[in-house]
């Protein structure tokens, strides 16, 4: 397994951490086991961040993805708690393959993933399918009141990154601070 180089500290990668990372206001992106078929980043191959700000959603598309502005993100929402935050949320679609609506009481801190017609294409988890992003989500939900973070595809321009040497290449040269690498969570120093 590759590991980055210079000065970062390594610790094992475990929910809370990454969480208080994310509620910190750091990105943290994930390289973790398989790789995942299907057309988004479903928990083994994401960039995460909080989901409140417009400025954490300009921020990845100008400095970390290089992308237009107008480009959406996802939530990655805890099953149980999807009808609270989407009024049309589709159960047999979970995988950000259909847009719903984010209710009014959630637009603010749900800003970076809410587009301009109030909706999100969400990603809703239940801890069976990645017990590690489940645990991740839940430990945030705990630390901010919002059960869901910000997911986009750990990439810029190009394919998700497949191999470990092509998460490392990434987080060495993007602004992110945080790597989960399989089970270590690096830190830049």
């Amino acid at each position: 397994l590759s590991r980055p180089k210079g000065r970062h500290t390594r610790t094992p990668a475990e929910p809370r951490q990454v969480a208080r990372a994310l509620a910190a206001g750091h990105l943290v992106a994930v390289w973790r086991q398989r790789s995942e078929c299907g057309p988004r980043a479903l928990g083994h191959r994401n960039l995460l961040c909080r989901t409140s700000g417009q400025v954490t959603r300009s921020y990845i598309n100008r400095e970390v993805k290089k992308r237009e502005w107008y480009r959406p993100y996802a939530a990655l929402v805890l099953a149980e708690r999807a009808d609270a935050l989407l009024s049309d949320y589709r159960p047999e679609a979970p995988y950000m393959t259909t847009a719903a609506t984010i209710r009014p009481a959630w637009r603010v801190p749900l800003a970076a993933v809410c587009h301009v017609d109030h909706t999100t294409r969400p990603q809703v988890i239940r801890r069976e399918h990645d017990p590690f992003t489940y645990e991740v989500v839940a430990e945030m939900a705990q630390m901010t009141g919002v059960p869901a973070v910000l997911s986009t595809s750990f990439n810029r321009g190009a394919p998700m990154v497949e191999t470990p040497v092509e998460a490392v290449t990434l987080f060495e040269d993007w602004p992110i601070s945080h790597l989960v690498l399989d089970d270590q969570l690096y830190v830049k120093g």
